[in-house]
């Protein structure tokens, strides 16, 4: 199986538990509040860990939103609702009047970017070591945070880098 093929079905089955869970809850039992709260606390936790390590593709980023939003104004398949507020305008904090749900790629972006923090801040870890001697072997503590030459590794390494780059 090719690199790409392994993202790609990585990325499909956390699709297909996404739309698990929500085949399994039920429209029209819950108000807005309810599907408010399993937005925040279940469709947008499930995807933290592959946002710290992978770089999510445009096509899942757009499908985990559509199905948030779908989920939050109560559409399903061929029955399709208003959306009573902008996505922008939902991803804002509470005291902007938004609804406080983070965009999934605002989210992937500062999950990678916060292994690659986590990784100037805590240098003496085990992974820290290895990636300093990997990736930054002669470059000062104190330079890190503004390297630019840096070379491809692994998948986590490119993810941070590539996060680290956008922030």
């Amino acid at each position: 199986m090719t690199d790409s093929a392994l993202k790609h079905t990585s990325w499909q089955l956390l699709l297909e538990k996404f739309e698990a869970c929500l085949s399994s809850w039920t429209y029209r039992a819950l108000n807005m509040a309810s599907c408010l709260v399993l937005v925040k606390v279940v469709l947008q936790s499930m995807p933290l860990y592959p946002f710290s390590i992978l770089v999510a593709p445009k096509w899942v980023l757009k499908r985990i939103k559509n199905l948030q939003q779908n989920f939050l104004w109560g559409s399903s398949g061929q029955n399709c609702k208003w959306t009573l507020v902008k996505w922008a305008t939902v991803c804002l904090p509470k005291n902007t009047r938004g609804i406080g749900l983070q965009d999934p790629q605002h989210c992937n972006a500062v999950m990678g970017a916060r292994i690659w923090w986590k990784w100037l801040s805590s240098p003496h870890t085990p992974w820290a070591i290895l990636w300093t001697t990997k990736y930054a072997d002669k470059i000062m503590q104190d330079d890190l945070i503004q390297l630019t030459n840096m070379e491809k590794g692994s998948l986590i390494w490119n993810a941070a880098r590539h996060h680290r780059a956008m922030t």
